[in-house]
């Protein structure tokens, strides 16, 4: 059990709750084009993002792709 600094219990399962946007921006598709960029990684923000995009079928593909672990 991990509680964080305001006492809530932390899932440890990170969800994406609010996605902010610029002005004149479609929120699909903006979460479908950074969703394409966070496929290949196996980040837990970048799940959250995959899941909060739906299917995954319809995402664009990156290319290119390097994931750098440090």
């Amino acid at each position: 059990v991990a509680l964080d600094k305001t006492g809530t219990i932390t899932e440890g399962k990170p969800t994406l709750t609010d996605l902010m946007l610029a002005p004149g921006a479609d929120r699909d598709t903006t979460l479908r084009l950074v969703s394409a960029v966070e496929a290949s990684s196996e980040h837990p923000i970048a799940q959250a993002i995959l899941t909060a995009a739906g299917d995954r079928n319809e995402l664009p593909r990156a290319n290119d792709f390097t994931a750098i672990t440090i």
